[in-house]
């Protein structure tokens, strides 16, 4: 499939953190992936950015009037295309209100405001940046680049988790654009959030059906059918529970008996990460789906150690013997964490080291402050290794990523920053404009760098904490 493809069509979903069963572990049982996109394995806060959508809007000839308004024309011209959306729009209005510009200037002006702020709402989406989007898709009259409006109103919605406009706009969509895979895949990740799982199929259908699609981009697309297919199935036996900030949906038969303590834990590690991290509250539901274990793979396409995954819900596969015990909460406190922590990035990209290691923090009712040592030979990891994610990893060479995750969070907080380092770094999150690893540690005055140093020599040292 092509790059842009899948980063267009595929990752705008959310992003997953897999759970890794089994193996050599000594400070825990259970050892957590990063959250990553959904189907490259790669979705929204994956590890590239992504380009739902290119706005091809393009600027129409002004009149050729006079000097003055070819000149004024120009440097409106020069930042609409060089994607500095903010100036256009600040040029446009300046100009409209320059007496020495021509009428019929300022009328061609007042029609390519629009398309400005449209172009402008789109560079906002690929950062995001749904909040500043949303104002200026709203403003955008109804005209030939309105599609591309309803579009990204369908897209920002969807985030906001108001799935019932979001499905309108896109629905509204479709009806002038039937032939953008990309929006036939979104409306059926709303309306399988609307809980509509055979509609959603059929529209991944739809999707698959269109013309002109390539190879890569079909097989793709066939992945996302079987996926839909897989939750339409599980559908017609769900029940459906709602407790705080958790929206739990179960399979009937089979899945009954761990509801009311699942529901308990998921509740209470959200109000743990708020009174000891500083993480917010969520503003939506966070929505926790109890997959049937022989289905998971259809569904997640993640790889066979993966216990659990977070691609916008929550999703844990529950295998028939299932008891509700210590282990399996663990797998809820890990992946409540990660759908927390996203809501809070705003379902940017974080480095794999924060949020694997902030995740497996998180297991222990109280947070995990721990790390006993065992005898190991493995080295430590490569700064650069700990920014990718972890999912296309062996399950030898995952278990080694994600416990020295865990020990880097340990230093952080033992011997760099503290709990209140942490906690600033977390509230900062959402004002940062680079969520790299140096990033995050110029929050607190440090570098990634300087943190791995100290992990690695206490790691050599096999320092337990």
């Amino acid at each position: 499939m092509s790059r842009n493809f899948r980063q267009k069509a595929i990752s705008q979903f959310g992003f997953f953190a897999a759970l890794v069963v089994s193996g050599d572990q000594s400070h825990r049982k259970d050892v957590t992936s990063v959250p990553i996109s959904a189907t490259e394995p790669a979705s929204l806060a994956g590890e590239t950015k992504p380009e739902l959508a290119k706005s091809d809007v393009t600027m129409t000839a002004a009149p050729a009037i006079h000097n003055l308004d070819a000149a004024a024309e120009k440097l409106i011209r020069a930042s609409f295309l060089s994607g500095d959306y903010a100036t256009a729009d600040r040029l446009v209005r300046e100009q409209l209100a320059d007496d020495t510009l021509s009428a019929g200037y300022k009328s061609w002006l007042n029609g390519q405001l629009p398309i400005i702020r449209l172009g402008w709402a789109w560079a906002l989406i690929r950062q995001k940046n749904c909040d500043e989007a949303l104002p200026l898709l709203e403003s955008t009259p109804d005209q030939t680049a309105q599609a591309l409006a309803l579009k990204g109103l369908g897209y920002c919605l969807y985030y906001k988790k108001d799935f019932a406009n979001a499905s309108t706009y896109l629905e509204s969509y479709l009806d002038k654009n039937k032939s953008d895979p990309e929006a036939y895949i979104l409306l059926a990740e709303v309306k399988e959030s609307l809980g509509e799982a055979t509609e959603a199929w059929e529209l991944a259908q739809r999707a698959t059906a269109l013309q002109n699609l390539t190879e890569e981009e079909t097989q793709e697309l066939q992945k996302r059918e079987a996926s839909l297919n897989a939750k339409a199935e599980e559908s017609a036996g769900q029940g459906e529970m709602s407790s705080g900030f958790i929206r739990l949906r179960y399979q009937l038969v089979g899945h009954q008996h761990l509801v009311s303590g699942s529901l308990q834990v998921l509740q209470k590690t959200i109000e743990t990460l708020n009174l000891q991290l500083g993480l917010p509250y969520p503003a939506e539901p966070i929505e926790v789906i109890f997959h049937l274990s022989e289905n998971f793979g259809r569904v997640a396409h993640s790889p066979s150690w993966s216990a659990g995954l977070y691609d916008g819900r929550v999703r844990i596969p529950i295998p028939q013997d299932q008891a509700f015990d210590e282990d399996f909460a663990r797998i809820l406190r890990h992946e409540i964490t990660h759908a927390v922590l996203s809501e809070h990035a705003q379902h940017r990209h974080l480095p794999a080291w924060f949020q694997e290691g902030l995740a497996q923090v998180a297991e222990c009712q109280e947070l995990c402050w721990h790390y006993r040592f065992a005898a190991t030979s493995f080295p430590f990891l490569t700064p650069q290794a700990f920014d990718a994610g972890f999912l296309q990893l062996n399950r030898g060479e995952a278990q080694v990523a994600y416990k020295q995750s865990f020990y880097l969070m340990q230093v952080l907080h033992f011997q760099v920053t503290g709990l209140p380092g942490i906690r600033q770094i977390i509230e900062q999150i959402p004002v940062i404009h680079d969520l790299s690893s140096d990033g995050l540690m110029d929050q607190v005055g440090q570098t990634f760098g300087g943190l791995h140093q100290k992990a690695q020599e206490s790691w050599m040292a096999q320092r337990s904490f």
